[in-house]
């Protein structure tokens, strides 16, 4: 037998009920991947290497949006950009041109990062 001793805390009140984890993460999981990040290239927009990305194969790509794109088999982490060229995405400090057939493809958009801290 167990007894809890001692006064209860404060928050008590103002905890939650549980937090469903799976559901914030991936409201779509039918449409909804996670990748780490690996490279430096996004570092100046918060993006760091062994973050994890979660994206969105049902969201509709567009200007501005963190993108996974698939260039030549690979995976590559990028942002959607305009230019006189038309639309791109940017990887660090490269551009790769989205034009149709070209080898390039958009896989999703990125919806959420996770970090973890060291412990």
């Amino acid at each position: 037998m167990v007894r809890a001793t001692g006064f209860g805390s404060p928050a008590e009140a103002y905890i939650d009920d549980e937090v469903d984890w799976k559901e914030i993460l991936f409201p779509k999981p039918h449409a909804m991947y996670v990748f780490s990040v690996q490279g430096t290239g996004l570092s100046e927009q918060g993006i760091r290497e062994g973050d994890y990305v979660i994206i969105d194969s049902s969201c509709r790509p567009g200007p501005g949006k963190l993108v996974v794109a698939v260039l030549e088999g690979e995976f590559c982490l990028g942002r959607i950009e305009y230019g006189r060229n038309g639309m791109s995405v940017r990887s660090g400090n490269e551009s790769f041109p989205l034009k149709e057939g070209e080898g390039i493809r958009i896989f999703g958009v990125v919806t959420r990062l996770l970090r973890m801290f060291p412990s």
